[in-house]
């Protein structure tokens, strides 16, 4: 069981490297920005 654990994740390996995941959420990142930036979250204020 081990020996085809290894090879599978061998295999996994080189199909990441082939076709690295690229995703992006530019624009989620860019909603949340605008949020921090209108109302930012305080240490040491409450939480709603």
């Amino acid at each position: 069981m081990i020996g085809k654990f290894r090879y599978a994740l061998e295999r996994l390996a080189d199909m990441v490297s082939e076709r690295p995941l690229q995703k992006k959420f530019t624009a989620w990142q860019e909603q949340v920005a605008r949020w921090k930036a209108k109302a930012p979250w305080l240490p040491g204020a409450p939480k709603r």
